[in-house]
């Protein structure tokens, strides 16, 4: 696609988008749904890739869409409606108290030895032949993968971790990723830089996906997650998507041509329970029939309406 049709397409998105806002903000219920529509299960799985705990994602999902509620008027269309919303998630999951699994303070380490540990039966067995095979449901092996990957985000400081997940699993491109984090191109391409070589060293090392010669694969460490209760949270997860219609059983595929940071991509791309539960769109729903959000904007407004823009 030539330039010029790419700027042209863009300023129709920035239009369309500043038309949204307007309407939202005279009181139209339908384009306030619409916007949030635009942003609401990217902005769920970015919290929760960031937090590592489907019920701390889940606050901060609905604290973020009200945030961008309350600060529609802030919004100045020098980006798509999605880039600024995804400015305002970041600025709020940078600032966010440590979620219950940040306080463990897990590194590479400490999930290099449990990955080791996980690939044996507790009665020292070896998981290989009959338990893989007696694996039915690939949905369990999802939950694998989220709770693995989401772990090993952990291992990353804050600002290592958001770039990674904006760059890599999300692929947003780098002005883009450095508009939503407010800093210089460069520095968010050194960021993600350090971000993407740790994590490809300790990928390599342990990954039967990026390094068929690993030791870790995801089927033996069903019985370990599963006894040790790490999966409880994505099968509930998994168990509200459901009842909402909204669950992405799909498996991840993997190429066999993909590049090293491809796979890793790969690795970390598992959308199975990324959609936004319905249970916190209709809180705030709900507060679309009060004056609630109105008294919202009034109190963000007093200390920080305009630190998304500037």
């Amino acid at each position: 696609m030539s330039t010029e049709n790419s700027n042209e397409r863009r300023s129709v998105a920035f239009e369309a988008d500043a038309r949204l806002v307007a309407a939202a903000m005279r009181g139209d219920l339908g384009s306030m749904e619409q916007l949030l529509g635009q942003v609401q299960n990217r902005i769920f799985g970015l919290a929760l890739k960031f937090l590592w705990n489907t019920q701390d994602a889940e606050d901060a999902s609905q604290e973020i869409l009200l945030r961008i509620i309350t600060h529609l008027h802030t919004f100045r269309a020098e980006s798509t409606f999605s880039t600024w919303a995804f400015r305002v998630a970041v600025n709020y999951l940078s600032n966010v108290r440590r979620s219950r699994m940040e306080r463990r303070r897990i590194d590479f380490a400490v999930i290099e030895n449990e990955l080791s540990v996980s690939q044996t039966r507790a009665d020292g067995g070896s998981l290989e032949g009959d338990f893989v095979e007696q694996v039915e449901s690939h949905m369990m092996l999802e939950h694998v993968r989220a709770a693995c990957t989401h772990a090993i985000l952990q291992a990353l400081e804050r600002e290592a971790r958001i770039a990674f997940i904006l760059g890599v699993v999300f692929e947003m491109p780098g002005p883009e990723a450095a508009y939503v984090l407010n800093i210089t191109p460069q520095a968010y391409r050194q960021r993600l830089h350090r971000a993407r070589t740790r994590m490809e060293a300790f990928l390599t090392r342990n990954c039967g996906v990026m390094n068929p010669d690993a030791g870790c694969r995801c089927a033996r460490r069903v019985d370990f997650c599963t006894s040790n209760g790490v999966l409880t949270q994505y099968i509930q997860l998994a168990d509200a998507l459901r009842s909402d219609g909204k669950l992405d059983a799909i498996n991840t595929h993997y190429r066999p041509d993909y590049t090293a940071v491809g796979k890793m991509a790969a690795v970390f791309r598992n959308r199975t329970c990324d959609a936004m539960p319905d249970r916190v769109l209709n809180r705030i729903r709900r507060l679309f029939h009060t004056n609630q959000l109105r008294l919202l904007r009034d109190v963000e407004d007093s200390h920080d309406a305009n630190s998304y823009n500037n």
